[in-house]
């Protein structure tokens, strides 16, 4: 087979990542490979949070990890945590919904005590 890019590699003259990994392209991952990033809501939403208890997604991730992670993975734990959250609602009527972007290659567990 004949591959080729989609598109060129972005860079900027702050950037040194970008030229470091074009030629490694052919032997290495990515830069962004073994990355997650878990949000609390989507970009231009808001993030509710109880003025007693706090952030609604802070206090169900903690509460979930430490429920959970003894037994369960990272990505089945944060969509725990999504779909708890998914569930509240503000003054009867506002929701949030929590994202993530997952570049794992394994799952990844907590080694607890």
């Amino acid at each position: 087979a004949d591959d080729q890019t989609d598109a060129i590699p972005m860079s900027s003259s702050s950037d040194s990542l970008s030229m470091s990994d074009e030629p490694d392209a052919r032997a290495t991952l990515p830069t962004p490979s073994d990355i997650l990033v878990s949000y609390s809501t989507f970009p231009g939403y808001v993030s509710w949070r109880d003025t007693q208890s706090g952030s609604w997604y802070v206090e169900t991730l903690d509460r979930i990890l430490e429920e959970n992670a003894d037994t369960n993975d990272l990505v089945t734990m944060l969509m725990m945590v999504n779909h708890e959250v998914s569930q509240n609602s503000a003054k009867g009527l506002y929701k949030q919904m929590p994202g993530s972007f997952n570049f794992l290659r394994k799952l990844l567990y907590f080694q607890t005590q």
